[in-house]
């Protein structure tokens, strides 16, 4: 009886080791504008997978105001319509929260980890992002290579925020520019993925 439960062991944790995405794998998960969304991990175990859009999927001011993240109008929009209408009541019962959050912009701290260039100044290819066909079309502004700029959360000032521009390296942008891009952060069940 021993072996037998050694052996149920030994596969459930070898399951668990190959449910686990590699960091920079891609999944689909949800739908968006008419287009699949399709993520890139940037972290996983056995329960929990953290996924950044592999595209931007969006443009818009990230506030009028100011760069508050809690009272900004792109977390708003993020949790609110873009939660909604990007994934089923399925999709999102297997997602988590994370700050309150289940859809987010990525953070500063975000983009020097999970295998990105720790330096801001870096030309960091891994971390620039294309535009997707949605965003595109509703004014994202793109370089000659489909590449384009994206705001993370972390504020700088009270007037702008820290982005991802075109060749992967970290600048500034004002809160209220409506064509840089909007990139999403989610954390699902791993179990979720496949």
């Amino acid at each position: 009886m021993k072996k037998f439960a050694a052996l149920v062991f030994a596969l459930m944790m070898l399951f668990a080791m190959t449910a686990a995405q590699a960091c920079g794998d891609t999944v689909v998960f949800g739908s968006y504008g008419y287009e699949p969304l399709t993520w890139q991990v940037l972290s996983s175990d056995s329960q929990y997978t953290r996924l950044i859009s592999e595209y931007v999927i969006a443009c818009m001011p990230f506030d009028r105001h100011n760069s508050n993240w809690t009272t900004s109008d792109v977390r708003a929009g993020l949790n609110d319509s873009f939660a909604y209408n990007a994934f089923s009541r399925a999709e999102r019962a297997q997602m988590c929260t994370l700050n309150n959050d289940l859809v987010r912009l990525p953070s500063l701290g975000d983009m020097t980890s999970y295998g990105y260039s720790r330096s801001r100044t870096a030309q960091d290819f891994s971390r620039a992002a294309m535009g997707n066909g949605y965003a595109v079309s509703g004014g994202l502004w793109v370089n000659r290579g489909n590449y384009c700029s994206y705001y993370t959360l972390t504020p700088n000032d009270s007037e702008t925020l820290f982005q991802v521009r075109t060749n992967g390296s970290i600048g500034i942008a004002r809160c209220d520019r409506d064509n840089v891009g909007i990139r999403a952060v989610i954390i699902v069940r791993t179990s979720a993925l496949w």
